[in-house]
């Protein structure tokens, strides 16, 4: 609560971030057996898509990428279409979120490959690899939404396939699908240019000069901005509100003053 609390009202434009970390080490020490179902379980998902946000802006890899938190996020799809509480929305969300918890931790490398003048080319190979597959992954998660879920959310739509949403409200699914495009995209975006850097002669790169004086998140850029506000807009009549669109989003979506 005081995590969400300091998002709507800081004290600073980055002091979120001090609560959100405590928050995700919290979480973390507890393991993921703690989080697969009860208050456990909200409590991750209501918080998931910020402690992906908070390793990316940190640079560092982000835990739920690791095996057992997999698990943990995704092996409660199939029991929840069971039991009716599932949705064909939910599902794709929740595997496209399993897939850019991994966008963090290739980032962090990539731009600590380039800090530390690596010249090891296995490094960057395997780094290539991972993230090349990965934005595949997303991409083809990415169109099957696209393609499941349609742009307007009508009754026809919503008669012909029930569980194309399930228990979720109209208004919110639609956001949903909506903010979790963005976020696809803009983790698609970051691979790229994770790609366009560990594809290069790493040689030519370390030896061009102006690379060797830029900080490394000049080097490797942040995402390109998905969401603008206008200047009539103030925090209070957003819709949604800002940490709304960086939950829906998964982390991934920018949001900035024009």
């Amino acid at each position: 609560m005081l995590g969400i609390y300091e998002m709507m009202d800081p004290i600073t434009p980055q002091s979120w971030l001090t609560h959100s970390s405590g928050i995700a080490t919290l979480i973390r020490l507890r393991g993921p057996n703690a989080h697969r179902g009860g208050f456990g379980r909200t409590l991750l998902i209501s918080f998931k898509s910020f402690i992906v946000a908070d390793a990316l802006i940190r640079g560092e890899a982000c835990f739920l990428a690791e095996p057992a938190w997999q698990l943990a996020l995704t092996d409660t799809l199939a029991a929840e279409s069971g039991n009716g509480k599932g949705s064909q929305l939910c599902d794709l969300v929740e595997l496209l979120f399993a897939e850019i918890t991994k966008c963090p931790g290739l980032y962090a490398r990539a731009c600590a490959i380039i800090k530390n003048n690596e010249t090891d080319h296995s490094m960057f190979e395997t780094l290539r690899q991972e993230a090349t597959q990965s934005k595949q992954r997303l991409q083809y998660l990415k169109d099957q939404l696209e393609s499941v879920v349609p742009v307007s959310l009508d009754s026809e739509a919503l008669r012909d396939k029930p569980d194309l949403i399930g228990l979720i409200p109209v208004s919110v699914a639609q956001k949903s699908r909506t903010f979790a495009g963005h976020g696809a995209q803009s983790a698609l975006a970051l691979l790229d240019q994770v790609i366009v850097i560990t594809e290069s002669d790493h040689h030519r790169l370390f030896t061009d000069s102006t690379m060797t004086t830029l900080p490394v998140w000049d080097v490797l850029p942040a995402p390109a901005n998905c969401v603008t506000m206008d200047k009539e807009e103030t925090l209070a009549n957003r819709l949604p509100a800002w940490p709304d669109q960086l939950a829906l989003s998964m982390g991934m979506l920018a949001v900035k003053d024009n």
